[in-house]
């Protein structure tokens, strides 16, 4: 008789430890699709931003002005920073030899 209480025993806390389990991992999921959610979310933001940088860039390289700042880019460097491909510097006049 005191074998079979120590078994039921066993098994209580068996099933207490395995419901404890259980809602653990569904804590768990939760907590991973609120996560899931929130980058989808971020993923989002970030598709209509570098559609806007898209539309932008093919805006400006219908016009011409595409090319005229890259160009520019290359000779000069982007602004704060020290040269460009070319390493000129931070303006393009060394190539030609006199300021504008």
């Amino acid at each position: 008789m005191e074998a079979i209480k120590k078994k039921m025993q066993m098994l209580k806390l068996d099933k207490e430890n395995a419901i404890d389990r259980a809602e653990q991992a569904e804590a768990d999921k939760k907590q991973a699709e609120d996560r899931c959610k929130q980058l989808e979310e971020e993923q989002q933001g970030l598709q209509k931003k570098l559609k806007g940088t898209e539309d932008e860039v093919e805006k400006y390289s219908e016009s011409g002005l595409g090319w005229m700042l890259g160009t520019w880019l290359c000779l000069c460097g982007p602004p704060g920073l020290p040269g460009g491909c070319l390493g000129v510097g931070s303006a393009p006049w060394p190539l030609w030899g006199k300021s504008p």
